[in-house]
């Protein structure tokens, strides 16, 4: 049964929350060995996160990739999300789709579930 957000959410209880996220088919998101591209992947794994931060009223304050899942510890802004106009709103809507080719890391078909669902 699907659960409202405003109900899993509540300011008054805390801002902190921890989300953990696994690759599909729990499929490795790391090589090993001399051709490894693990650097990449974690560079483009850093730089989605920050960019979904920004699209979000969230701060990332702190995450941790492993083999196959990533976890995050996410901060919620709401006094951040209160003060956007309606066309910050849509510029960030816009920027989410332009960039949805990006969730699959290049070089890979190796894909993160949506990280940032948590917050609306």
């Amino acid at each position: 049964m699907t659960i409202t957000r405003s109900t899993l959410v509540d300011f008054a209880v805390s801002r902190w929350y921890r989300r953990i996220s696994r690759s599909v088919r729990r499929a490795f998101l790391f090589s090993e060995g001399e051709d490894s591209n693990s650097g990449d992947r974690k560079g483009w794994i850093e730089r989605r996160l920050e960019e979904l931060a920004e699209i979000f009223a969230v701060s990332v304050g702190s995450f941790a990739v492993m083999n196959k899942h990533i976890h995050l510890l996410l901060r919620l802004d709401s006094l951040k999300a209160e003060e956007w106009k309606a066309e910050e709103v849509a510029s960030g809507c816009a920027k989410l789709r332009r960039n949805l080719a990006s969730i699959t890391s290049p070089n890979s078909t190796v894909a993160l579930h949506r990280t940032a669902d948590v917050v609306a």
